[in-house]
């Protein structure tokens, strides 16, 4: 069975970003963030706009990790994946907040 472009491209990202996240991967009791730039292996997966992975457990300090990436990477349009059993309501709160001013608009 072949494999799409995209999850192909995807795979590879995520292979190249996920031994960065050790030790957020070591501790299971909090949000994984994982953000990919256009263009990332050379396709544009979501055109112009960032790929933005969160998962697992909302903890205290996921929203402050999330301001700080979108601030020092310039991210302003993003395609965000959440997949989350839930976690602290504020923070989550926060993360949406977050996550609002940078989420990709119906175009």
């Amino acid at each position: 069975m072949p494999e799409s472009r995209a999850a192909r491209v995807l795979l590879a990202a995520w292979c190249t970003v996920a031994p960065l996240q050790t030790a957020v991967a070591a501790d299971p009791a909090r949000l994984k963030i994982v953000a990919i730039a256009p263009g990332y292996g050379g396709e544009a997966v979501a055109g112009k706009r960032w790929t933005i992975y969160l998962d697992g457990f909302i903890d205290i300090g996921a929203a402050d990790r999330m301001r700080r990436l979108v601030k020092r990477e310039s991210i302003s349009d993003a395609l965000v994946y959440f997949n989350s059993p839930g976690g602290h309501l504020v923070e989550a709160m926060a993360l949406g907040a977050c996550c609002g001013s940078v989420l990709s608009k119906p175009t």
